[in-house]
């Protein structure tokens, strides 16, 4: 049996490759993380912490096979931790703690608490940005988690729009109506909607109280659909059409309709020129509501069946 030790090693691509062909039965490998991991490390950007590698006491790796992978995607050696011999008991209670979000880590590293609603709201407005992906490296739309550092930017470059938007969570009460999503757009309302506009709008979400049916129709037609159940479109449509509906509310205009923005409607001040939706994208969220359309109609029509065969 192997004695329990740790040590500091550089772990080069061609050895994270031998770890990965020598590990143990593990959960799935998060090709997506491993990805994000290895951005970080091709930009110099990867931090050496306690958590690396582990392994069991008959050499097998247990523990860090994200990390393993990362490292052969960068190509690059990385200074890791590593523990040898493990027993079968001491792994079992590997990753059985609370693991960190996102707010968790940038308050510890601000020394003052972030709301998680700050921080969610962050994220979706950078995920959906195409301006902050190609700063990143992550996929456009992808739910790979940013750079906590670069999230952390954000929250301090955009704290004014997001203490303006705060309350709103609060007054909406319902999550359909206060998700991120909603809350991304919202702060980049801010920036192009006046003051009093902006409040009629976020008052109108929260509530369906409004003013005037023609001018405040786009809000509440974006109100009902995200409280109506029937709807289970993907988080990238519920962006686009959410804007589609706020630049309509702030032009003050009736609608009867509203359909998806093809670009950015809002763009935040660092974002520069309004960048089109990614047309690889369009096609793909078209292809998932034709089909999430199919699968509903033929869910609808088996239950009539049934319910008529009673």
């Amino acid at each position: 049996m192997n004695q329990r030790r740790t040590e500091l090693l550089d772990v080069t691509p061609m050895l994270a490759q031998e770890f990965l062909d020598n590990k143990a039965a593990n959960r799935r490998l998060n090709e997506n993380r491993a990805l994000e991991y290895a951005l970080a490390m091709e930009a110099g950007e990867w931090r050496l912490t306690h958590q690396g590698f582990a392994f069991n006491n008959r050499g097998q790796l247990v523990d860090g096979q994200t990390r393993c992978l990362a490292i052969t995607l960068a190509k690059k050696s990385i200074k890791v931790m590593v523990t040898y011999g493990l027993s079968d008991a001491e792994v079992l209670a590997i990753d059985q703690g609370r693991m960190r979000t996102a707010a968790d880590s940038i308050s510890i590293f601000r020394k003052t608490p972030v709301s998680a609603a700050s921080v969610a709201t962050a994220r979706a407005a950078m995920r959906y940005s195409t301006f902050y992906c190609q700063k990143t490296g992550v996929q456009f739309g992808n739910p790979v988690r940013l750079p906590y550092a670069e999230v952390d930017a954000f929250l301090r470059l955009h704290e004014e729009g997001l203490s303006t938007i705060s309350g709103y969570r609060t007054r909406a009460k319902n999550l359909r109506l206060a998700n991120a999503i909603v809350g991304a757009v919202l702060l980049r309302a801010t920036y192009h909607l006046s003051g009093s506009r902006l409040r009629s709008l976020m008052e109108i979400l929260a509530t369906g109280i409004y003013e005037d049916k023609d001018t405040d129709s786009a809000a509440l037609m974006v109100r009902n659909r995200l409280l109506d159940q029937r709807y289970n479109h993907t988080q990238l449509a519920n962006y686009f059409h959410i804007e589609r509906g706020f630049q309509a509310f702030h032009q003050g205009v009736p609608v009867k309709k509203i359909h998806s923005a093809t670009r950015e409607l809002f763009p935040l001040p660092e974002e520069g020129a309004t960048p089109v939706q990614p047309r690889c994208l369009a096609r793909l969220e078209a292809r998932r509501a034709a089909k999430a359309q199919i699968g509903c109609d033929t869910k609808a029509r088996r239950m009539a069946a049934e319910s008529a065969s009673v």
